[in-house]
């Protein structure tokens, strides 16, 4: 895609924990206020109906390091680790000679809270040259009393801070999850503003002779809904919209709802600061930069909180990206997977992508997006987890959903916003249809992974 000669670009992938498609202030959000995104998305490209592989934080970043659809990558739940042979796009980078960077949330080794104080981790087996991997939320909790403290505990340590962080966050788990008290934590300490300094500090520290990719894995807007002063300021009185067939106190709902929208502004800040060291450095002009999210939120919709389920609000993620290559002013109405995003980064950088993955190119050339069609392609996703496993193959129009316990479920999605009317029976061709593109079960003997 770069001319002969032409350094690749940079690329900047932001991927913020469950921040679901709708809650932005792009023309078909709900209207809080994300500036930077908005300001991304008028000098590039954005996709209003854009699915996760799977909606449960290690799955969906297994499904992204790899480029392979769920069923392939070994990674069923958040109980298992990424496969340590099982080849990454990060290392497709590092040998084609970018720095690649990366801090924040990883996902892909959780289960044994290893991360260790410097967040060093398993970054060069998994293609990385330099970076932090950091503990999540409820994860970091668990690590500090296993004595094993990841790096974000163990600057809060030497910040005199951990114990009141701790404390506060034990108090936000089981039923108290929906809690929206204010964080002990000033700005400074806030989780997802020190993923930024270390982001920016890896920045400063590249070596800018040769072309850099930076992955900035935001903690939030995940639970709990711990949230600063300052940033509870932004949205203590505004009515958001109440969640759909809910049957929680619509207050506590909107207290909830007010706190994930202030974290959702407070990362859209963060952005808003690696954008300006883009400018200042003169960089902004050759980097690529792609938001999108693991996967997103129920926030009380249907009566469900956070993620796992196959409805919209869930299984649905924003997806903007602009820079050298990306058209401008472009909005994409088709359904796409943010599976893409691999080969897109492998494209951007103007390297094959390797046959054996999944994942498909955004970009047909050069400042031209893929011609998208469902019909040909469905979108697919799944989620294994014993009783509550489902498999989901979409197009632009309809949603099928065959759950492991026996019920099927079919969904215009684009009429029927908030799918409450199952379409099963009075669309047995849609069906059909649907049927033959769901994904095999991990149990299948096709749901293999490739060993290069």
């Amino acid at each position: 895609m770069n001319s002969p000669g032409q350094r690749p670009p940079n690329i900047l992938l932001l991927l913020p924990d469950q921040w679901r498609r709708d809650w932005t202030g792009l023309p078909d959000g709900v209207g809080i206020d994300t500036p930077n995104i908005v300001r991304l998305a008028d000098r590039g490209s954005r996709f209003t109906n854009a699915f996760c592989p799977s909606p449960l934080c290690a799955p969906a970043r297994a499904c992204l390091a790899s480029g392979l659809e769920y069923h392939r990558t070994g990674v069923r739940s958040n109980a298992q680790n990424y496969p340590i042979e099982l080849p990454t796009f990060y290392a497709r980078l590092r040998d084609a000679g970018y720095s690649v960077l990366g801090c924040g949330k990883f996902d892909l080794h959780k289960p044994e809270y290893t991360w260790g104080p410097d967040g060093s981790h398993l970054l060069g087996e998994w293609g990385f040259t330099g970076g932090i991997d950091s503990e999540g939320k409820i994860d970091g909790i668990a690590a500090w009393n296993r004595s094993t403290p990841g790096p974000y505990l163990s600057y809060l340590s030497r910040r005199g801070v951990v114990q009141a962080y701790v404390d506060d966050m034990e108090l936000r788990r089981g039923a108290n999850s929906l809690a929206t008290h204010l964080s002990p934590l000033d700005d400074q300490d806030y989780g997802d503003n020190w993923v930024t300094r270390n982001a920016l500090e890896l920045l400063s520290e590249a070596d800018q002779s040769r072309p850099w990719f930076l992955q900035v894995n935001f903690p939030g807007p995940h639970g709990p809904f711990d949230v600063t002063p300052k940033m509870n300021e932004w949205c203590r009185d505004t009515r958001m919209p109440d969640a759909v067939a809910c049957d929680h106190d619509s207050t506590a709902v909107q207290r909830t709802r007010r706190a994930y929208s202030a974290m959702c502004r407070n990362i859209d800040e963060r952005i808003g600061d690696l954008t300006k060291w883009l400018e200042s450095t003169h960089q902004l002009d050759n980097t690529v930069v792609i938001f999108s999210s693991d996967h997103g939120e129920m926030l009380g919709d249907h009566d469900r909180w956070g993620k796992n389920r196959a409805l919209t609000p869930s299984l649905g993620v924003p997806l903007v990206m602009a820079g050298p290559g990306i058209p401008t002013g472009q909005t994409v109405t088709r359904a796409v997977s943010n599976l893409d995003i691999t080969a897109t980064i492998l494209s951007a950088a103007d390297l094959p992508v390797p046959a054996g993955i999944d994942s498909v190119s955004l970009l047909e050339a050069r400042g031209r997006l893929r011609t998208f069609d469902p019909t040909a392609r469905p979108i697919t996703a799944a989620l294994e987890e014993g009783k509550n496993s489902w498999r989901c193959a979409l197009d632009d129009d309809y949603k099928l959903v065959v759950h492991a316990e026996g019920t099927t479920e079919l969904f215009a999605y684009r009429d029927d916003v908030h799918e409450m009317e199952n379409l099963v029976a009075a669309r047995p061709e849609v069906v059909a249809r649907l049927e033959r593109a769901l994904p095999p079960s991990v149990e299948s003997p096709s749901g293999h992974r490739p060993t290069e």
